[in-house]
């Protein structure tokens, strides 16, 4: 899927510091999104953008969200949860100067913590299965001074 993804778009950015590793992956990613937005909005002001970002963040190892933790568990990966929604604002902000985006939250895989025995998400389980997804359209922001 690595190789094949990134081909269907126009461009793809992607450096050990959106990765999995850097615990600022997500603010890392944002400021690649925000950058391309504000390209589009310069050189092709309506034209429509698909959008895509992997966020790493929610993906193993996510233990270093929360100090002196050295395992992953589910109190870093919702540490990381709270991260990745901290750092959305500015993306949603650039996106609603554009019009009223629909935008769609997914994950590609749930994770065990322990349930039957199981860590990870490289098996198949109902906890691996299940995945978070949410749709929603956010509203035009436009200047009221």
């Amino acid at each position: 899927m690595s190789s094949v993804f990134p081909d269907l778009f126009d461009e793809s950015h992607w450096d050990e510091s959106t990765g999995v590793t850097d615990p600022d992956s997500t603010q890392n990613q944002i400021c690649i999104a925000l950058d391309i937005i504000a390209r589009q909005n310069k050189h092709r002001p309506g034209r429509p953008l698909f959008l895509f970002i992997n966020i790493s963040a929610i993906h193993q190892p996510n233990c270093f969200y929360v100090k002196n933790k050295t395992n992953d568990n589910k109190e870093t990966h919702a540490a990381a949860l709270r991260y990745v929604d901290s750092q959305l604002a500015p993306l949603f902000q650039a996106l609603t100067q554009r019009g009223n985006p629909f935008c769609i939250i997914c994950s590609d895989h749930g994770t065990t913590y322990g349930e039957d025995g199981y860590t990870g998400h490289r098996l198949c389980h109902e906890k691996v299965c299940d995945v978070p997804f949410a749709a929603f359209t956010l509203a035009h922001k436009t200047d009221t001074a």
